[in-house]
């Protein structure tokens, strides 16, 4: 009998709580770096879920700092997109790496990679 009372308590309990769960497929994780990328969170989501399926190794710091750098990057150097990032990503190399054999110097590759960082840091603070 007290087992009973008990657990109608926890019943009566775990009903008065408000639930304040994210829906599952809520993406909230991009909302601050998405409008910096000029895209929707969930389209990021997207993107997301789709390049960590192609590469189980990949962050998602990798995944926001190819994108960042690809946006940051594209007027000068067309040829630096996130695929091509993700891809030498995907090849083992780190992002520096990526950056020098897609022909940016080591100080263009150093510098691009440093204010990317602080852009997606930024972003993670919306």
């Amino acid at each position: 009998m007290k087992v009973t009372g008990f657990l109608t308590s926890l019943c009566v309990l775990a009903v008065a709580v408000p639930v304040t769960a994210q829906q599952p497929n809520e993406p909230t994780n991009f909302r601050g770096i998405a409008g910096r990328l000029n895209t929707t969170p969930e389209a990021l989501e997207s993107e997301w879920q789709a390049a960590h399926q192609a590469d189980r190794r990949l962050t998602r710091g990798q995944f926001l700092l190819a994108n960042v750098l690809a946006k940051n990057l594209a007027a000068k150097h067309p040829e630096i997109t996130s695929r091509a990032i993700l891809d030498d990503l995907k090849r083992g190399m780190s992002i520096g790496q990526a950056l020098l054999s897609l022909g940016l110097s080591a100080a263009e590759a150093q510098e691009a990679e440093r204010t990317a960082q602080r852009e997606v840091r930024e972003a993670e603070r919306v």
